[in-house]
């Protein structure tokens, strides 16, 4: 009797077993790939995939990819990902979602593909906004290349007496670096307009950066702005250290600068954009095409302030800022 127990017993735990083993291969399979030192905005996708019922080795196998910075290592990662066979893959920004469609032709599958880019449309990874066709859909930023005037129209109310700026900018953004020069462009004609003289620093690897502030120096500017690609915010810890060592105002383009001790930035919340994409890969998953999903570009902006910064700096901001602030780090 004993012995029939024990064989019920082991079957039983085969077959537990078994059943646990066939409920994780049967898991949806997400395909994750990313630049890398985003953590704010992993979290933000990871967090909103939970909250549509797809958490990490429970209800969804989740591979990601990260480049590191390093965008050369993107191609074979997004080949890495693919041979994995997912049912749907994210892929930030447009290089590396770019990657991932060439993985996916190269092996004649049809996995559908959410992307983050500048412009989905413009970097042709969709026929249009409205009907993207075929296996890719997504999200892209901000449209309006003169919307980098509004960083530095917020520098001037920080510093009333502005006279001199320094941009520094990623000259890669964009297809082919077009929205480098679209954006240079603005911020120069919003120079004009508000009297303030604007100079462009390019800012490609970490050595760019010592030459940039060295420039600003040189130059006597009266503050900084600093563009909101993925480069520049790679970059953004010694972007901070030297904006604070030599006692210069900074609007960045991307909230992280703020929550990292810069003293203002303005623009669309990447990590709510990262948790719509989130919102995509649900709607996959649960048989949607991604051609037929239109893509989606931001509707809301976040100007966040540090006062912590401002102390440190001796700058006091004005009502005028701190009202229309939609958080302000104290």
């Amino acid at each position: 009797m004993l012995r029939h127990l024990c064989t019920l017993a082991v079957l039983a735990t085969c077959a537990l077993t078994t059943l646990a083993s066939l409920a994780q291969t049967t898991l949806p399979r997400i395909g994750v790939l990313w630049p890398g030192d985003i953590e704010r905005y992993g979290n933000a996708f990871l967090e909103a995939l939970r909250t549509e019922g797809y958490t990490a080795g429970v209800s969804a196998r989740i591979d990601i990819r990260s480049t590191n910075g390093d965008f050369a290592s993107g191609l074979a990662l997004a080949d890495e990902l693919v041979a994995l066979n997912p049912n749907v893959i994210f892929a930030v920004p447009g290089p590396l979602a770019k990657h991932v469609v060439r993985a996916v032709d190269k092996v004649g599958k049809q996995i559908p593909i959410v992307v983050y880019a500048d412009d989905p449309v413009e970097e042709g990874l969709v026929v249009s906004a409205a009907r993207p066709g075929g296996n890719v859909t997504g999200l892209g930023d901000v449209q309006e290349p003169e919307f980098v005037t509004k960083l530095l129209q917020v520098l001037k109310e920080v510093v009333p007496g502005l006279s001199r700026v320094l941009y520094l900018e990623d000259p890669t953004w964009g297809p082919g670096g077009s929205r480098a020069v679209q954006s240079r462009q603005a911020m120069e004609r919003g120079g004009r307009q508000l009297g303030v003289q604007v100079s462009t620093v390019e800012i490609r690897a970490a050595g760019d950066i010592e030459r940039a502030f060295s420039e600003a120096v040189r130059q006597r500017v009266d503050g900084i702005i600093v563009a909101a690609s993925v480069v520049v915010i790679s970059h953004r810890d010694r972007i901070i250290q030297l904006a604070a060592k030599h006692r210069l105002p900074a609007v960045y383009g991307d909230e992280l600068f703020a929550y990292d001790g810069g003293l203002i930035s303005y623009w669309t919340s990447i990590a709510e954009m990262n948790a719509r994409a989130a919102g995509f890969v649900a709607k996959i998953l649960r048989g949607a095409k991604p051609g037929d999903l239109p893509v989606e570009y931001p509707t809301e902006f976040r100007l966040v302030v540090n006062l912590r910064t401002a102390k440190a700096l001796g700058i006091a901001i004005p009502a005028s800022v701190l009202v229309q602030a939609d958080e302000v780090i104290k």
